[in-house]
């Protein structure tokens, strides 16, 4: 190693240059070794993966319940849907619609009786979001008019 004052021949292990007196600067060597590069670039990918997983591992359940209960919901809004189409079917034509159809669009858009445009047609048709609907008589008597809704 060169002493940078004088640009003398210095000893490896002198803290000091052994002409002029100043002290050398040391750089700290850096490892060539591939394998030590290669070790430490595995260990912290597989520190990242195993982060991801545990955090993978905790948020896969909550959104599982997420999505079932926003479904659910929806199930809930449906069912409202209809019984409020119901009670606007039974203002407009003085009776309930004895199905779902009765309360959907009709095909050349003009609302009726047998179709009074009050629901979508998805709907209407008994299945919307993975859940079938329909109506059906119940034998309890509410308003001269035995009616249930059920939710499969």
């Amino acid at each position: 190693m060169l002493c940078s004052a004088c640009g003398k021949q210095v000893d490896d292990r002198s803290p000091f240059c052994s002409s002029c007196g100043a002290p050398v600067a040391r750089v700290a060597s850096r490892s060539k070794n591939p394998i030590v590069i290669i070790i430490v670039a595995v260990v912290a990918v597989f520190g990242i993966l195993i982060i991801g997983g545990i955090a993978l591992a905790l948020v896969t359940p909550n959104l599982g319940k997420a999505r079932m209960s926003a479904e659910e919901m929806s199930a809930i809004h449906n069912v409202r849907t209809i019984c409020a189409a119901q009670v606007q079917y039974y203002l407009l034509y003085n009776r309930y619609a004895t199905s779902l159809s009765e309360l959907g669009p009709s095909s050349d858009g003009k609302p009726g009786p047998s179709f009074a445009d009050l629901i979508p047609a998805d709907l209407a048709a008994g299945a919307k979001g993975g859940y079938t609907y329909r109506e059906r008589e119940s034998g309890q008597i509410w308003n001269n008019r035995t009616q249930d809704f059920f939710l499969r």
